[in-house]
């Protein structure tokens, strides 16, 4: 198995890959990079305005029902190897790397895949956080990156449980950062099989959940019944909330509305988003992490000359205009939502947070429904303080609890899968 040289958590980072000699430079402010692989830094803005900017749709692949990846497939090759099927024994022989095939597949902020695995002895494993994969501007207390950990772990144990392991998690196990997170473990997971553990019926739906940022189906209505059963299959009662009730729906969506469009506005928080985008498939073969662009009309414009990092920033352009009518046309079907909400703002709690929205977007799937996150009031940079807490008041959330998700629900169309980096490359040795 091929490991990623250990570099990682030695002072002053830096980071070298084995498709890579190294990251490319953090831009986010001054020119953009012209070199075609863009910036290395993290930013959150939406990543749906690019690709309704692009004028073309990502790559996807999606598969009607879980199978067994044959040993001769090739995930260090193709970036969406892990969503066409998931590997058995012959594959993987040790359990916990099996485990780590689902967990890879979680969903995450902004695709940055932040996750790095050491495995320990023959049952045990920790995750640490890659800190070159942060999000400054728009989430400098990596309040969402911390989720993102729990979506992670959650899909392992989901992944664990088809090998009748269940997991015994510890997060933060040596503490952790207030400010940020740091070079600790994120969490440490054993293995222990158990003859009782069966495998969890929403394995069946790993390979076809995707975030969908399509418009939603007007005419198919979500049901409080519907919100209802999801939210009772919580992992803790009481932090999964959801309505269905059209005045509410709109409240929550004009907030969402607004939102978007104060972070398409904030130059630092729009142009992280635009480093970090892959543009092409020529970059998406170097990065396999981060939104990505990609299509015959995207290739055709960087052919041409009118897509480069900078015209995707213009908001003067047509193409800017055109991706932000794309994406509030997108958030204005929203008829339905959910919501996390838990008692503090603790690391702990950010963790929880992200193994509940797993299992809800698993849940999702499962009733033949979309989701997409929105998470543009719910970020950490000083302009959206003021929605940030329009949010919270409309949910009655107060402090020191706080929202930590929000997504709107519905029927769509099948949305495609995000490119993924091999399992071996968030090795560490």
């Amino acid at each position: 198995m091929r490991l990623r040289a250990e570099t990682v958590f030695s002072g002053t980072r830096h980071t070298q890959y084995p498709w890579q000699c190294m990251e490319p430079p953090m831009h986010t402010t001054g020119d953009f990079p012209e070199d075609g692989r863009g910036g290395d830094g993290g930013g959150l803005a939406r990543r749906s305005i690019l690709q309704g900017l692009a004028g073309a749709a990502l790559l996807g692949a999606s598969c009607s029902r879980v199978m067994a990846a044959p040993p001769g497939i090739n995930t260090d090759s193709d970036p969406l190897a892990g969503w066409q099927g998931l590997p058995n024994a012959a594959h993987y022989s040790d359990p916990r790397v099996r485990a780590l095939a689902y967990a890879i597949l979680a969903p995450n902020v902004q695709n940055l895949q932040p996750w790095m695995v050491r495995l320990v002895g023959d049952d045990s494993l920790l995750v640490f956080a890659d800190l070159s994969r942060r999000l400054p501007v728009s989430d400098p207390p990596d309040r969402q990156l911390t989720v993102s950990f729990g979506t992670f772990t959650e899909l392992m144990c989901v992944g664990a449980s088809v090998d009748g392991y269940r997991l015994e998690i510890k997060p933060f196990p040596n503490g952790a950062g207030t400010a940020m997170l740091d070079t600790r473990p994120i969490v440490a997971i054993r293995f222990v099989r158990d003859a009782t553990v069966q495998p969890d019926p929403l394995v069946e739906h790993v390979l076809t959940r995707s975030t969908n940022r399509l418009p939603f189906d007007p005419t198919v209505r979500v049901t409080a019944e519907q919100i209802d059963k999801l939210r009772a299959q919580a992992i803790r009662s009481g932090l999964l909330q959801g309505t269905a009730d059209p005045a509410f729906a709109k409240r929550i969506r004009d907030i969402a509305r607004k939102a978007f469009l104060l972070e398409m506005s904030t130059a630092g928080v729009r142009r992280e988003l635009v480093n970090l985008t892959r543009i092409g498939k020529a970059e998406l073969s170097s990065y396999r992490w981060g939104p990505a662009l990609l299509g015959p009309a995207v290739e055709a414009a960087i052919a041409d000359g009118s897509m480069t990092r900078a015209s995707l920033d213009d908001v003067t352009s047509a193409r800017y205009r055109a991706g932000v009518e794309s994406y509030l046309g997108a958030v204005d079907t929203g008829q339905a939502y959910f919501w996390i909400a838990t008692a503090n703002n603790k690391r702990e709690s950010m963790f929880e947070a992200g193994r509940e929205w797993a299992r809800l977007h698993l849940g999702v799937t499962s009733i033949g429904l979309k989701l997409q996150p929105h998470s543009q009031a719910l970020h950490d940079y000083p302009e959206i303080a003021e929605l940030k807490t329009q949010l919270h008041d409309l949910l009655g959330v107060s402090p020191p609890a706080r929202i930590q998700m929000l997504g709107r629900v519905g029927a769509a169309a099948v949305a495609p899968h995000s490119p993924r980096e091999a399992i071996s490359w968030r090795l560490l040795a």
